[in-house]
């Protein structure tokens, strides 16, 4: 197992709500986060290291839970398992 980040798809779903572009810049500028960390979230494909300096600001700009930002995925097919628990 390994887990995977969920940032791209909050940050679609947040954009939608919102009904506009939400750039990585943004995400960091609200977070307090750098635009190297924004960007280590949204297109690293296995998480290697979750610190909770990042997970919290994140977390409380989306408005979910730890469980809603990093999701569980197999080695073979980091995809496979999000995508059974999407379609549960």
């Amino acid at each position: 197992m390994i887990l995977k980040s969920q940032f791209k798809q909050l940050l679609f779903d947040k954009s939608k709500k919102e009904n506009r572009r939400i750039t990585y810049r943004e995400v960091a500028e609200a977070t307090g986060l750098t635009e190297a960390t924004i960007n280590h979230w949204a297109n690293s494909k296995q998480l290697t290291q979750v610190r909770d300096i990042a997970v919290i600001p994140l977390c409380k700009y989306f408005g979910c839970t730890v469980g809603d930002l990093i999701a569980l995925g197999s080695a073979e097919d980091p995809e496979e398992e999000t995508r059974s628990a999407n379609a549960a």
